[in-house]
């Protein structure tokens, strides 16, 4: 039976943290993209946000017309073992020299070490 326009939407798990409770559940059809995502997690007001994948340890900004519907559909019987995370800054390589606030130091991002941070001063 072929999908009709009735169709279920897919509802992707988008993690608000590093803190795996921390999660919303956003409703997915063919047509949303990636910044639909990102708009509906993110604070108001809130600018530097993007959505990242994260598989098999390794992590990669999501395109902001990326569709969705087709990204989880890449992974097919592996779309369990992906997780996606809404992370507080820009995207890594894109406009960077808008501002020092882009990362702070102190967070890890799941525990890769990320070339150009090693300055880590806390200034108390």
């Amino acid at each position: 039976m072929r999908f009709g326009s009735k169709m279920m939407p897919m509802f992707l798990t988008v993690y608000l943290s590093n803190n795996e409770q921390h999660f919303t559940e956003v409703p997915v059809t063919p047509e949303t993209i990636c910044r639909d995502v990102v708009d509906l997690c993110k604070e108001p007001g809130e600018s530097d946000c993007h959505l990242a994948e994260v598989w098999c340890g390794s992590e990669r900004p999501v395109a902001d017309n990326e569709r969705m519907f087709d990204v989880l559909q890449r992974f097919g019987s592996q779309r369990g073992e992906v997780r996606f995370f809404l992370r507080h800054e820009r995207p890594p390589g894109r406009d960077i020299v808008s501002g020092p606030r882009s990362q702070d130091p102190s967070l890890k991002r799941n525990g890769v070490k990320v070339p150009g941070e090693h300055r880590r001063k806390e200034n108390g």
